[in-house]
């Protein structure tokens, strides 16, 4: 009898090694306004709360500073979880803890040591964006930022963010595909009205290349064409012609 042997890339067996490193479990930061608070607007406590019920390994940090968010990413690596989500405020530029504004460029910085081979979750308003993308996408093996692209309201945060989770546990409890967020995610978006967005490195170079050629179909000719010599010249340059 034969049998057939699945075979790997050697990218794709490092990728599969790394993932055994770490748990299919969610690792919740949240920070709110002193409003939010004040009217216990916990949507990160509350997403937590329905895993531990369904029996999921969960857990939840509240931060004030960027200072705490920095430390309590930390303990994101100590715990070797696989999914960050973040609970905050934002816009289509930064996202603000309680007491501080931080940029997408500054957030960046802070937060691609982190993400090797993990996913981020985002429930934050409008931050789904190429800004965002470009801040992590540069030297990170983020396999996914999933959040917003537009403003969200807080009781359908809550409760698409809990559906998502539990039905993707429920699913899978030890691995999530891409596909099967992105299906997902075009049913909560359909229920609920959310505007929940998937990308992933390959997504978001495919945006970055749309953006230059629909920059570039804005050139004049002359342009262009200063442009292609100017590349010439800089190759023949380089290899000494």
């Amino acid at each position: 009898m034969s049998k057939t042997l699945k075979t790997y890339s050697h990218s794709n067996v490092k990728t599969r090694r790394r993932l055994i490193l770490t748990k299919p479990n969610l690792f919740i930061i949240e920070s709110l306004s002193y409003d939010d608070e004040k009217g216990n607007k916990f949507e990160g406590k509350i997403i937590a709360d329905i895993l531990h019920l369904s029996g999921k390994e969960t857990l939840y940090y509240y931060v004030r500073t960027e200072q705490e968010l920095r430390s309590v990413l930390e303990k994101f690596r100590e715990s070797r979880f696989r999914y960050l989500h973040l609970s905050c405020h934002g816009n289509t530029s930064s996202i603000s803890t309680t007491l501080n504004n931080i940029s997408f460029t500054k957030f960046g910085d802070i937060i691609r040591p982190y993400l090797n081979m993990r996913r981020l979750f985002f429930s934050s308003c409008s931050v789904a964006n190429y800004s965002l993308g470009n801040a992590i996408y540069s030297h990170s093996s983020c396999l996914s930022i999933i959040g917003p692209e537009k403003d969200l309201n807080f009781n359908d945060a809550a409760i698409a963010w809990s559906s998502f989770y539990h039905l993707m546990f429920k699913l899978n409890p030890n691995s999530m595909k891409n596909e099967n967020i992105q299906v997902l995610l075009f049913i909560l978006n359909s229920i609920y009205g959310t505007s929940l967005k998937f990308m992933n490195k390959t997504t978001f170079e495919t945006e970055r290349n749309e953006k230059i050629m629909k920059l570039f179909s804005l050139l004049k000719p002359e342009t262009l064409e200063k442009l292609k010599l100017q590349a010439i010249n800089m190759l023949e340059n380089q290899i000494n012609i």
